[in-house]
């Protein structure tokens, strides 16, 4: 081995340990908070509170199934379920996170090696003239071209891991999110016919007082017949009743608000849906609310959560922020094939691998996609658009033009990136 290629051989192994050396993951590494400590961590109640009856705290309380069937109302099972089921707010978050999802899996795929296969066919006219050849016609041949590019970004600083890691916090923010929208959606609905509930059976209550009222006032105006009583009492019982009446309308006006309120949770207009007659006698009130310690609830709230996984995505952005700082280094390798028939250009036994190449799964235009129909999907809930909306894929299509213009046939798709095959789609 000559002087030269051993400097060469020792030059290119020192620059591949130094490559190797070099790559790192730059930025902070996120590290959850820590829960509450101390007496923070075993109890709720200030120094001298009572301690509610029927409430337990323990280290770990979780309501087996879904927790409004603990009232053992068949009427607020049912609402919630629709509510759940027909919930604009809640498909929203649902597609929200549908696309944070399909995001972070975009980012995750650029991590891998980009390859992009190229092929392209055209017809050129030789000017035979120009090589010296005269009286001869200028004859027309075909050019076929066949190519691929492979690219790997060596990620030498952690920048791309960071992203990944970013896309990842962010997904788990949206999930969290997701679950936070469940919770205020079924405990505003079951406040709401706790409410209807309660309103009703005070109306009950004031109606049979009215009642009441009438049954005194006739005592009163008999006795005043007989000469047992003024006339004075007849109007201070008259009084009364009127008093008493005058606390139904606003009852009334409350059950209403409710009702239309219960209605908008359940995603229906007050005209499309009317809310069942809810009774505080068919419910039930659990005989014991198990209560989480402090340390543990804050490990199981969606919005504690959400916050604590929007932090760990500022921490990975800061990550990559700082690689960008740093050079970085990618490797490309490119072929192309240029001939006048498809044998030259690429044989048979590549053909077969070329096409099984263009099919393999695109994860990361996959990915992509599902994105932009998720965020259109949100924009569509969030405008409150009852219309249906569909996506329309254009057609490949390639205009016709003059036979001897070159006319490239390209047909791209992604494996990591993008891959192109070299024919135009069959017709179905």
């Amino acid at each position: 081995m000559s002087m030269s290629n051993r400097g060469l051989s020792r030059l290119a192994t020192a620059g591949s340990v130094l490559v190797l050396g070099a790559c790192t993951t730059v930025g902070p590494n996120f590290k959850r908070p820590e829960p509450p400590a101390g007496a923070t961590s075993e109890s709720y109640a200030m120094a001298g509170d009572p301690q509610p009856a029927g409430v337990a705290i323990s280290p770990d309380a979780r309501a087996a199934g879904p927790w409004w069937e603990a009232f053992g109302s068949p009427e607020l099972n049912a609402v919630v379920r629709q509510a759940l089921a027909d919930s604009p707010t809640l498909a929203e978050a649902t597609a929200t996170l549908a696309r944070t999802r399909a995001e972070a899996d975009a980012v995750r795929g650029r991590q891998l090696p980009e390859a992009t296969l190229d092929a392209g066919f055209q017809r050129e006219r030789v000017n035979v003239q120009a090589l010296g050849f005269g009286n001869f016609p200028n004859p027309t041949v075909s050019l076929f071209s066949i190519g691929g590019t492979v690219d790997y970004d060596l990620d030498l600083f952690g920048g791309r891991k960071r992203a990944t890691e970013e896309a990842n916090a962010m997904a788990e923010a949206e999930a969290r999110r997701a679950d936070a929208a469940y919770l205020a959606l079924s405990g505003n609905v079951a406040l709401q016919v706790m409410r209807i509930a309660s309103l009703r059976a005070q109306i009950a209550a004031v109606e049979s007082v009215i009642a009441d009222d009438r049954t005194v006032l006739d005592m009163v105006q008999r006795a005043e017949q007989a000469g047992g009583e003024p006339k004075s009492a007849i109007a201070t019982s008259q009084a009364q009743l009127a008093e008493d009446e005058s606390l139904l309308p606003p009852l009334r006006r409350e059950v209403n608000t409710a009702r239309h309120q219960l209605a908008l949770l359940v995603g229906k207009t007050p005209a499309e849906w009317a809310a069942p007659d809810f009774d505080l006698a068919r419910m039930t009130a659990p005989a014991a609310v198990p209560v989480s310690l402090p340390s543990t609830l804050v490990r199981n709230r969606p919005d504690i959560l959400a916050a604590e996984a929007d932090l760990h995505a500022a921490t990975a952005a800061i990550g990559v922020a700082t690689a960008e700082l740093y050079p970085n280094l990618s490797l490309t390798a490119t072929f192309t094939q240029t001939a006048s028939n498809t044998s030259a250009a690429m044989p048979n036994q590549r053909i077969s691998s070329c096409w099984d190449f263009a099919s393999r799964g695109n994860d990361a235009a996959t990915a992509t996609t599902k994105a932009v129909k998720a965020k259109r999907r949100i924009d569509v809930l969030g405008s409150n658009d009852s219309k249906t909306v569909k996506h329309n894929q254009p057609a490949n299509s390639t205009s016709a033009g003059d036979s001897s213009v070159a006319r490239p046939w390209v047909f791209s798709r992604m494996a990591s990136t993008s891959v192109s095959t070299a024919r135009p789609p069959k017709a179905a």
